[in-house]
């Protein structure tokens, strides 16, 4: 889980032992919708164990929602 993921390219750089990883990365929904127009643009291909979180930190109940958006991610701790 990478809390406020920005453009970190994890999950695209370590796809040979990360590959048993799911990665989770949090951060604002603007913040992911301009990732992905990179990713796009760099003609990278999505790896099946990348899941984006949208979660915005400076909401009041951010911390509940973060837990909930994770699990609608798929995560399972």
């Amino acid at each position: 889980v990478l809390l406020g993921a920005g453009l970190d390219t994890f999950a695209f750089r370590e796809r040979s032992w990360g590959r048993n990883c799911e990665v989770f990365e949090v951060d604002h929904p603007c913040t992911q919708e301009d990732k992905r127009r990179r990713i796009q643009a760099a003609g990278w291909q999505i790896p099946p164990n990348w899941h984006e979180v949208p979660v915005d930190f400076s909401a009041r109940d951010s911390a509940e929602h973060l837990i909930e958006k994770l699990r609608e991610a798929g995560f399972d701790r």
